[in-house]
């Protein structure tokens, strides 16, 4: 899928369906933290169970971890949530990279997984990896950079 602008992220948050992956990054922090709590609270609904959401950092978690987390069944709902926090691309092995392909090639319906650079930042023009993933991620799902204002968008 093509990269959204934030206005067509929030468009799809208020009135459509959710896609089954989202990648949120970029420099304006605070909006990507506050997209993902958007996109968790849709996942879930008004009533959210623990057994639906689990949240993860990136440093504490294994692709195998992360993946069983995604391919297990919601608990008496239509869906569950999975959120990954700074996802550093630039750190992943081989080995770790090809699971990330299996499991970006095959994300259930059943669950929603939120990626969200919170505090990493990265360079895509520098960074070979953080390209080749990016491409990954966007193909899998929706990706959203949270980019710096101009005084004009501000003023909205």
């Amino acid at each position: 899928m093509p990269q959204k602008t934030e206005a067509e992220l929030k468009k799809s948050i208020k009135e459509g369906g959710l896609e089954r992956l989202y990648f949120l990054y970029g420099e304006e922090k605070y909006l990507v933290r506050h997209y993902t709590a958007l996109l968790v609270q849709k996942a879930l609904g008004k009533h959210p169970s623990d057994f639906n959401y689990q949240s993860f950092h990136a440093s504490d978690c294994s692709v195998d971890e992360l993946a069983a987390a995604v391919e297990a069944l919601p608990v008496f709902a239509e869906r569950k949530c999975v959120r990954l926090l700074d996802l550093d691309a630039e750190s992943l092995t081989a080995a770790e990279l090809a699971k990330w392909k299996e499991l970006l090639s095959d994300l259930p319906e059943t669950t929603v997984l939120v990626i969200s650079e919170s505090t990493l930042d990265f360079d895509l023009k520098r960074s070979s990896k953080w390209k080749n993933m990016l491409g990954l991620l966007q193909q899998a799902g929706v990706t959203v950079e949270c980019a710096n204002r101009s005084g004009a968008a501000l003023e909205s």
